[in-house]
C-alpha cells in the first residue's frame, strides 16, 4: 500500500509557468478583487455613459412620445398629487376671495394676511 502514489488532479487552465495567467492559478482573494473592480466599472459606465448621454439623447429624439401612456393604463393608475395642486385648487374654488391661512414665523397661532 505504501507503493501507491497519490494522483493529484490536473490544474485547471492551460499549462504554463506557475503564477502566470495561462496556468489558471491566482493568488487567494484575487477573484473578489476582480469582481469588485468589474462592478465598480459597470456602475461608472451606467452612471456616466448610459444615464448622462444615451438616455437624454433618446428622450430628446422621442420628444412627447417618450412620455406616452396607454389610456387603459392611465385609467388604472392612481392620481398622485404630491405638490398639493389639487388641494390649492379646491381651496381657491371654495372661497374665491379668501387667502389661505399662514402660520407666523415663530410657529404660533395662524395669522391671516393683511
Amino acid at each position: 500500500m505504501a507503493d501507491i502514489i497519490p494522483v493529484h488532479p490536473r490544474p485547471r487552465g492551460r499549462p504554463g509557468r506557475p503564477g502566470s495567467p495561462a496556468s489558471g492559478w491566482r493568488p487567494p482573494g484575487i477573484s473578489a478583487l476582480l469582481v469588485g473592480f468589474a462592478l465598480a466599472f459597470g456602475v461608472l459606465v451606467d452612471a456616466f455613459v448610459v444615464r448622462m448621454t444615451i438616455v437624454p439623447a433618446v428622450l430628446s429624439l422621442l420628444g412627447r412620445r417618450a412620455w406616452w401612456l396607454p389610456r387603459w393604463l392611465d385609467r388604472h393608475m392612481p392620481n398622485l398629487d404630491i405638490e398639493g395642486e389639487k388641494l390649492m385648487h379646491d381651496l381657491e374654488t371654495r372661497a374665491p376671495g379668501a387667502a389661505p391661512a399662514s402660520t407666523s414665523p415663530a410657529g404660533g397661532e395662524p395669522t391671516q394676511p393683511a
